[in-house]
């Protein structure tokens, strides 16, 4: 039975009975990473996990899309876990791009925090109609803290701390620094 609860960081994430916690150890990838078979199994799985969903697919299911054994999957990814991770990352890297892009652009402060309030509000619907399975599985990977996660949130967070410090400069208000306690003055009171 799918359940959603509202986390510290206002996030909502689905729980699962059935599927199995995350190692929170680092994994490295296994055998090349520009190798033409792993973004095969890539593929693959991402097809599978879009129309089955995470937990209905097994390695045996990637494997037979590609047309190799389970063996030969686990020679490039150590777990269908490590397979979720790299889509999870892939689908989160689209994300993180869109918002770069965005904070990079020569407009307002202002008009950039609305256009990546658009931006994650338009990725989200797109995973809500288009890819709920995939959507679970990458909520899922929230609340499990996997490395796509840990990686996607770390790059939004320099994005927007760079937003923020950049907002005061914009208009001629020097930045808050907690570390020293001033408070930022405005720039027409004296």
């Amino acid at each position: 039975m799918t359940h959603y609860a509202l986390t510290s960081k206002g996030v909502y994430k689905q729980k699962y009975s059935t599927l199995p916690t995350m190692s929170r150890k680092e994994s490295r990838p296994r055998g090349p990473s520009e190798h033409t078979r792993r973004d095969q199994i890539v593929t693959a799985a991402r097809e599978h996990f879009r129309q089955f969903g995470y937990e209905k697919t097994t390695v045996g299911n990637i494997a037979k899309a590609v047309g190799v054994s389970a063996a030969y999957v686990y020679k490039f990814f150590e777990s269908k876990q490590a397979i979720g991770n790299a889509i999870c990352r892939l689908s989160l890297e689209d994300i993180a791009r869109d918002v770069k892009k965005i904070v990079e652009s020569q407009i307002s402060v202002q008009e950039r925090i609305r256009l990546i309030f658009l931006a994650l509000s338009s990725h989200a619907c797109e995973l809500s109609l288009r890819d709920s399975k995939l959507r679970e599985m990458i909520l899922f990977a929230w609340q499990e803290r996997w490395q796509a996660i840990e990686g996607y949130e770390t790059s939004l967070e320099v994005l927007i701390r760079q937003l923020v410090e950049e907002g005061p400069a914009q208009r001629g208000v020097r930045a808050h620094d907690p570390t020293r306690g001033n408070l930022p003055q405005h720039p027409h009171k004296p």
